[in-house]
């Protein structure tokens, strides 16, 4: 092996490996693992798209006649549209039925001030504070207020 290692050297020949050639562009190096996929055809290795992708044959997914049934689907959706099948049925609906969508949405509203009101006193749930307390943190308040207004008063500043 020595000897191997000490021709190369007289000779000049430099054995390129992938560290040398990460050496010596930098950043500019671009790691290629593609190049030591196992696959039956090498060509296969820079296919953009596989044949194969996490165990599914990528055939299996693409349609070829795609196009043509999309204008089916198109033509079939303006005879529909033609025919009135979409038109809204608002006017056939009874008396009945008037009533009864008229109270779900009412019972919708309620609903919506129930929750709304609920989020109000969601936070009122908790120990009430004594009058001492409140009187304390009024005092401070104040004294905080007259603090603020006696400097802009009386100091001329």
């Amino acid at each position: 092996v020595y000897g191997a290692v000490v021709s190369r050297r007289v000779t000049g020949s430099v054995v390129s490996t992938q560290s040398t050639g990460e050496l010596e562009l930098g950043d500019d190096y671009i790691l290629d693992l593609k190049k030591h996929y196992d696959l039956p055809n090498p060509e296969d290795r820079y296919d953009d798209i596989p044949e194969v992708w996490e165990g599914h044959n990528i055939a299996d997914f693409v349609d070829p006649d795609i196009l043509t049934k999309l204008e089916e689907l198109e033509k079939e959706e303006a005879m529909l549209e033609e025919a009135g099948v979409y038109e809204s049925e608002e006017e056939n609906l009874t008396e009945e039925q008037m009533e009864i969508r008229e109270k779900a949405g009412l019972i919708r509203k309620e609903k919506a001030v129930i929750r709304h009101q609920h989020r109000l006193n969601k936070h009122r749930n908790r120990t009430p504070m004594s009058e001492r307390v409140i009187r304390k943190k009024q005092g401070i308040k104040r004294a905080r207020s007259f603090i603020i207004s006696s400097r802009t008063d009386g100091c001329g500043r």
